[in-house]
Order: structure tokens, then sequence, then C-alpha cells
């Protein structure tokens, strides 16, 4: 017996900073003292990212995605070559947001095409979920006075803000800005997981922790932008469960269909067979006789 080091493969080295970037962009969106953490991991994976595609030798991307980035990055560089050229202010700056990133994030997707990423990617957004939760419940319950307020530990500058108006309570933290996209995100999780049994991804019970956490900041938060979209999300997650649920019936109705099709042209091939089977049923299992 030989005992060999198994040393980290170069995808298990790529996903735990590309997990620590997605959960930082999550929970602490627009801290300026994670700039500096966050350019450093985004480039990190990006290098990574580029030697796992020079080591497979092509990229892993579904060509509607690519026909798609390609054309919406050409369409803008299009429109920031005229608005340069009528000396418009600011024309050449929009051409990072609208012609650079989105390669960029094209070449993130073709990075992240395999189920234990996508996985791990929505274990994060789980726990992002439950730490801004967590944070935000804390940080109003202890400036109301309902928490002793060493409880309350300040981490970075969020633009943390609180008022008391007439009737309702509003207040302000940096990652109020991600819960648009991690609550209704955490709420399809939850609501699918059993129909789709795919609840070993994620435990159960963290998600409808992390759905109740949210839920809570989403309706102390005084945002009526977000408490709307939040109300609607059931209604888009309902209606898409409706919509797969109706494909997969009508793919089976058609594999049914075709299925005399196939148990009619299933004879002629054993016919050619130097075997001949008997297809009376012995116990589950199958007999022939050469």
């Amino acid at each position: 017996m030989h005992d060999r080091i198994r040393l980290p493969s170069m995808e298990r080295c790529l996903l735990l900073p590309a997990y620590v970037l997605f959960f930082l962009m999550l929970a602490f969106p627009m801290v300026i003292d994670l700039l500096y953490v966050k350019a450093a991991l985004f480039a990190l994976v990006l290098f990574m990212l580029a030697l796992r595609v020079l080591k497979k030798g092509r990229l892993t991307l579904h060509p509607s995605i690519a026909m798609w980035t390609t054309f919406l990055s050409a369409a803008s560089l299009f429109f920031v070559v005229e608005g340069v050229s009528r000396g418009a202010p600011g024309a050449l700056k929009q051409a990072q947001v609208y012609v650079l990133w989105p390669i960029i994030y094209a070449f993130l997707i073709a990075g992240a095409a395999s189920l234990r990423i996508l996985t791990g990617l929505e274990r994060t957004m789980v726990l992002a979920t439950i730490f801004v939760g967590v944070y935000g419940l804390d940080y109003i319950l202890t400036q109301l006075g309902v928490l002793p307020g060493f409880l309350y530990v300040r981490l970075f500058d969020q633009g943390e803000a609180i008022g008391l108006h007439e009737g309702y309570l509003a207040f302000n933290l940096y990652f109020l800005n991600s819960l648009p996209f991690l609550v209704p995100f955490v709420m399809t999780v939850a609501l699918t997981k059993t129909r789709t049994g795919n609840a070993a991804r994620v435990w159960r019970p963290w998600t409808w922790v992390a759905l109740a956490l949210g839920l809570g900041v989403v309706l102390v938060s005084g945002r009526r932008a977000l408490i709307l979209v939040t109300a609607l999300s059931p209604f888009i997650v309902l209606g898409f469960t409706l919509l797969t649920t109706r494909l997969s019936w009508t793919q089976q109705v058609r594999r049914t269909k075709a299925g005399p099709k196939t148990r009619s042209a299933a004879p002629g091939s054993v016919r050619e067979l130097p075997v001949r089977f008997d297809p009376t049923p012995c116990h589950g299992r199958m007999s022939c006789t050469t």
C-alpha cells in the first residue's frame, strides 16, 4: 500500500475564494473598507478560471449565453463610440460597465457550470441571508433599546441610520440592497425543495430560518419597493413552478406516445441477435437460451 497525500484540485482551490467573494458581495456591498479585499479575491478567481480554461482547452459556456453576451457588448460598444464621437461626457467610462463587465460575468458563469459549484453558491446565499437578518435585527433592537447596546458589534461602516416616524420605522444598512435578490431566492429554495427532491443540498431548517430572518428585516426596513418585490415573489415562484410542472408533464406524455414505436421496433432488433430471449418473467429475471 502506498500512502499518497491528495493535493487540492484546481476546482477546490477556486471554490473557497469564490464563495468568500460572493458572500462579501452580498453581505457587505458598498463597503469601502473591503474594496481591496474584494478586488484581490476577484482577480484571484479570474486568474484561476483562466488556468482552468487553459487546462481543459475549452470554455464551458452555453452557445446562447455566449451569443447574447457578444450581442449586448457589441451593441453597447456601438453606443459608447457614438457617445464619444458626439462628445457626451462620461461616455467612455460607461464602456467598462456595459462592454467589459458582461464579458467578465459570462466568463464567471462558465466557471460555475457545475452542479457542485451551483450548490455551493446556493448555500452561500442562504448563509448570507441568515447573516443579514441577524445583523439587521440586532442593529434595530439595540437602537430601540430592546436589547442592550453591547450586543451590537459594528462591522465596518455600512451607512447605519435609523428613524422612528409616525406609524412606521425606517433604517438603512448597505446590505439592504441585496435583500431584493436574497429573500426571493431563499423563498424559492424553501418552496421548491420538497418538490424537486434536492433537500439534501441545504439543510431545510436553515432555509426556513434564513427566510424568516430575511422577511423580518424586509418588514421593518420601511422600503416600499423592497416590500413590494418580496410580496410578489410567492406568485412568481408559483407561476414558474406551474410552468415547469406543465412542461415536465408534456414531455412525459410525448415519451409515452413514442413508447409503442420503440416497442414495435424492438422485436426486429431482437431477431437479428444470435440470442433468443424468453420474455416470460421469472422472479424479476430474464432467461435466455443460445
